[in-house]
C-alpha cells in the first residue's frame, strides 16, 4: 500500500516514488487509514494504479491547508506532479 504506481508498474524507484511513499505514510499517521482501499490486494493495487484515493481533507479537516496540499501533492498519480524535493 506504500509503493508508488510507477514502481508497481515495473519502473525504477526515484525521489518522486519516495515522496509518494512519504505521502502514504503521512496520510496513515494523520488518519489511521491508508489513502487507497480495496477489498483484496489486487483491488488495492488497482485503486493505486487508477489514482482512486480518499481525500485527506475528508478525514483530517483540522489540518493546516498547506500541510494538506503538500501531502496531496506527494500522492499525485503522475510523478512529475509531485514535489521535486
Amino acid at each position: 500500500g506504500y509503493m508508488a504506481p510507477e514502481v508497481i508498474d515495473g519502473n525504477r524507484g526515484s525521489i518522486a516514488s519516495d515522496l509518494f511513499s512519504f505521502g502514504v505514510l503521512a496520510f496513515w499517521l494523520l488518519t489511521g487509514q491508508l489513502p487507497f482501499s480495496g477489498e483484496t490486494p489486487q483491488g488495492l493495487i488497482r485503486s493505486m494504479m487508477e489514482g482512486k484515493r480518499h481525500k485527506l481533507s475528508a478525514f483530517a479537516p483540522h489540518l493546516h491547508p498547506r500541510l494538506l496540499q503538500i501531502i496531496e501533492m506527494c500522492l499525485a498519480q503522475n510523478p512529475e506532479d509531485r514535489p521535486s524535493t
